[in-house]
């Protein structure tokens, strides 16, 4: 494990360090554009049946953190997105993106639900509804959760792993990860997650069980966002943040099975995504103007809510 360990940090590091070769969101043309959390594009092909033009992009990230920093933090030319309207189910849009856009719609917050332990998606379209009504001449980013774990049907009997943090690959505070969670051998330590992703790596769950898992996530979200593309004007995209892996390697510069999302990992199925172009209309003229920004008045963001919700996500 030593020698595992040693050679992990070097692949690791080597993959941090390649040129990111992801398109900036920002920068194409769309007026609202959908993003479903951890989408592979193969299983997007495979499963979609909302008509428009089905082409693919390499993401700026292969983890959402990493997709809004490199996407809105480190836009070459801009510091500020007055002209889009996010509405965010992930908690990170506001923990890392605070006061950068016109408005953000806290869905990850008022839309939770605490059986499923994740926000599904009916609150996600709700609100994306009453954002387009509110401001018709903005760009609208829907961020949906699914396909990322945790599901929201055929959930694992016992532990679903929610009530554990994360663990990575190089032990806290001494703790041996594979004493911690009895990993099966073979495995690297750092493809655990405490999501489904991690029931598969810990031998757990069947990957066959697992992958099935995320299809019905991705079925279930697609059948929600083909109804709200009938309601919304303009040009739409559906795409992803970035992949999701169930034990594949991601070839010769890092041949070792992963699961899950790893930030850094800026290869393969990781960053593949799907962009899906549809129109309703013609293309809606946004701009910075209009209606008042909200973003100076919101009241502070409560970290230790978005820490939970994301713990809950299985996020570290």
């Amino acid at each position: 494990m030593k020698v595992f360990n040693a050679f992990d940090r070097v692949y690791r590091v080597v993959l941090r360090n390649l040129p990111n070769k992801g398109v900036y969101i920002y920068d194409q043309p769309w007026d609202n554009l959908i993003i479903l959390d951890a989408c592979r594009y193969d299983t997007f092909k495979e499963l979609n049946t909302i008509n428009g033009k089905l082409e693919s992009r390499i993401s700026r990230g292969s983890a959402t953190a990493e997709f809004l920093i490199e996407n809105f933090r480190k836009h070459p030319h801009k510091k500020s997105f007055d002209d889009i309207v996010y509405v965010a189910s992930n908690p990170f849009v506001d923990l890392l993106l605070p006061g950068i856009f016109h408005k953000v719609y806290s869905v990850w917050d008022y839309g939770w639900d605490e059986n499923l332990l994740t926000i599904p998606p009916e609150p996600v379209v709700r609100t994306a509804l009453e954002a387009r009504r509110l401001d018709p001449d903005k760009r609208l980013i829907i961020h949906f959760m699914q396909p990322h774990f945790p599901p929201l049907v055929g959930r694992p009997q016992g532990d679903t792993g929610q009530a554990l943090k994360r663990i990575s690959g190089f032990a806290r505070d001494g703790a041996n990860p594979d004493k911690v969670l009895n990993l099966k051998r073979g495995y690297p330590p750092h493809v655990f997650a405490t999501t489904t992703d991690g029931l598969i790596a810990r031998g757990l769950l069947t990957k066959e069980q697992g992958f099935s898992l995320y299809r019905e996530n991705l079925k279930i979200v697609l059948s929600h966002v083909d109804g709200m593309l009938k309601q919304l004007a303009g040009i739409s995209v559906i795409t992803g943040d970035h992949g999701n892996l169930f034990g594949e390697g991601l070839g010769i510069l890092y041949p070792f099975p992963v699961y899950g999302h790893w930030p850094g990992m800026r290869l393969g199925r990781l960053v593949l995504v799907p962009w899906l172009i549809t129109a309703n209309g013609e293309k809606i003229k946004a701009t910075t103007e209009g209606t008042e920004s909200i973003s100076a008045r919101l009241p502070e963001v409560d970290e230790e809510k978005i820490k939970d919700r994301l713990r809950k996500l299985g996020y570290e």
